[in-house]
């Protein structure tokens, strides 16, 4: 289990820094909107991405 969680992490690192080699200033514009966002809703934009995220998985386990 440490394994797929050390891979899951690596992975999830290697596809943040490829958006912010690839598109740098659309990644600052999508932070800086973030910023503008009300705690409430940042909290649940998260819940919803772990929603997602869950479904992914078990789609594909």
């Amino acid at each position: 289990m440490w394994r797929e969680l050390g891979l899951a992490v690596g992975l999830m690192v290697a596809i943040e820094g490829l958006l912010l080699f690839a598109v740098p200033r659309q990644w600052q514009a999508a932070m800086r909107s973030a910023l503008s966002l009300d705690p409430r809703q940042l909290r649940w934009v998260g819940g919803g991405m772990i929603m997602v995220g869950l479904v992914v998985l078990r789609i594909i386990r």
